[in-house]
């Protein structure tokens, strides 16, 4: 590695970091369980844990494409295609399974108990709900949009495998002469102008479409150039003020035409990955202590929803859903599974490390 690719390394540690706290947080919602919220509360979770945070998943996708351009196998530097596929099933197809399981293992205790208590069927939202044990297997890993209540991060592990699947497909045409400016088209109609999921096997658009434009930073180099000072401040603006429209219409509160409105959603992950990436260079000194913590992202990824059920079922049972209670809980149930997902993944790794080893996963 030169020292561009250091920095790029170290920079893109950190704010993995800072994108999983943004990933804990959008799932740490908890308005939904309030059966008619206040609109202050309403707003302000939805602003702060659905509006600000929507960079971090397309940030984790152009990242994997990003490094996924500079791989070995992309290279042409001895790695076949054989190679690749064997580390990526050892980092992602492996934990992904194990994480399946384990997380419905976990949950659905939990879930029975909920249902019992509230009059539900006592097997709703969970592997046993169907009639028929292919939609238990179907539910288990998420193979359609639902799975048990544990799962439900995992969609994007199981993006990333078929992404890698296509591995041969985008080496292919990131190898091409005209290669990155495919990948920015592709990316850019996929993420702005007509996002569109592939059939039958269940890729987001924006999976697609973000890992495309992770290539294309790649191929262009564009990452190693400095954010303008106009650019940042726009990006800056256009983050905060897309977030309070995107709040406030997720309030019901409707202040401009739909069509208007989903324009510009989709322009808040360019907004907030630009403000973040060039905010970085200011404040770099400040954040780089957060690079030891990037070694366990995969880890907190997987288990956070899990310490979040929890959290947010034990909290409702002793104190109620009023709204206070409820806007508390969604800010302290992101902090908990953070700490509490952080401090299992070092125990694992520390009295465990062949456990470690095989459910981590990585990128």
């Amino acid at each position: 590695m030169n020292v561009f690719d250091i920095k790029i390394s170290e920079k893109a540690c950190v704010l993995s970091v800072l994108a999983m706290v943004s990933i804990v947080l959008i799932h740490s919602t908890t308005v939904l369980t309030v059966a008619e919220p206040a609109f202050w509360n309403t707003f302000c979770q939805y602003l702060i844990t659905r509006s600000f945070t929507y960079w971090s998943v397309p940030f984790f996708f152009c990242m994997s494409g990003y490094w996924f351009s500079k791989s070995a196998y992309v290279m042409n530097s001895g790695e076949s295609i054989g190679s690749f596929w064997k580390k990526k099933t050892i980092t992602l197809l492996i934990p992904f399974f194990l994480w399946c399981i384990i997380g419905c293992a976990c949950v659905t205790p939990l879930v029975v108990a909920n249902n019992f208590f509230t009059g539900r069927d006592l097997f709703l939202r969970t592997v046993f709900e169907g009639s028929f044990w292919a939609e238990g297997i179907v539910s288990l890993f998420g193979l359609k949009d639902i799975c048990p209540i544990g799962n439900g991060p995992l969609w994007y592990v199981r993006s990333l495998i078929l992404l890698f699947i296509l591995a041969p497909l985008f080496k292919l045409v990131i190898n091409g002469r005209f290669g990155w400016i495919i990948l920015l088209i592709l990316g850019l109609v996929e993420t702005l102008i007509y996002p569109m999921d592939v059939p039958y096997i269940n890729l987001p658009s924006s999976a697609i479409g973000w890992f495309s434009i992770g290539c294309v930073i790649s191929c262009t180099g564009v990452e190693r150039l400095p954010v303008a000072k106009s650019l940042l401040v726009l990006s800056g603006c256009g983050w905060v003020l897309v977030s309070i429209i995107k709040a406030l219409k997720s309030s019901s509160v409707c202040i401009l035409p739909d069509f208007v409105f989903q324009k510009l959603f989709q322009l808040l992950p360019y907004f907030g990955i630009v403000f973040i990436w060039g905010i970085y260079d200011c404040v770099y000194t400040r954040l780089k202590w957060l690079q030891r913590y990037s070694g366990m992202t995969f880890f907190i990824y997987v288990f956070h929803s899990i310490s979040i059920a929890y959290f947010i079922a034990i909290v409702n049972f002793i104190f109620g859903k009023s709204d206070i209670v409820n806007f508390i809980n969604s800010l302290s149930c992101g902090l908990f599974a953070l700490i509490f997902s952080y401090g299992i993944g070092k125990l694992v790794k520390n009295k465990f490390p062949t456990i470690a080893k095989i459910t981590f996963g990585g990128r």
